[in-house]
């Protein structure tokens, strides 16, 4: 039951994150995505808020790793949940610090480094995402 309820959550995340994308780009004229303050420069707050999706994807998808590892055939799976287990705190701090010195100075430098932690946060969503809604566990059979 644990597992329906969280990929129900993170389904319904994923969903209004995409909605809310969408939004911002203007493509959906009913679901604008949460508004921006009108001095609110909108790629921090689009790396503000990416950075507070993947804590919340990652938290979900390790905790439900975790409690389903004896189950999981799939060491795509493991390599990925060990894998930001093993980075998340630099990739965070990494992504941090580019917000930080991308407000400071709105360089291009700055910009290209913000791109690249946000791009590489984006790709670890998208991966712990992909193995969260998309693989299935099959309990064992009992002993007949």
């Amino acid at each position: 039951m644990k597992i329906t309820k969280l990929k129900s959550v993170l389904a319904l995340s994923l969903a209004l994150c995409a909605g809310a994308i969408a939004g911002c780009g203007g493509g959906c004229a009913i679901f604008r995505g949460a508004p921006i303050a009108t001095n609110a420069d909108p790629v921090v707050v689009h790396a503000q808020r990416t950075r507070e999706y993947a804590l919340a994807t990652f938290d979900a998808f390790l905790r439900w790793e975790k409690e389903n590892r004896a189950l999981l055939n799939d060491p795509g799976v493991k390599a990925a949940a060990d894998n930001i287990r093993a980075n998340y705190k630099k990739w965070d701090d990494d992504l941090g610090a580019t917000i930080k010195a991308y407000q400071a100075i709105r360089s291009k430098e700055n910009a290209d480094k913000l791109d690249t932690a946000l791009a590489l946060m984006s790709q670890a969503i998208d991966i712990a995402s992909r193995y969260f809604l998309t693989k299935t566990i099959t309990p064992p059979k009992p002993p007949q």
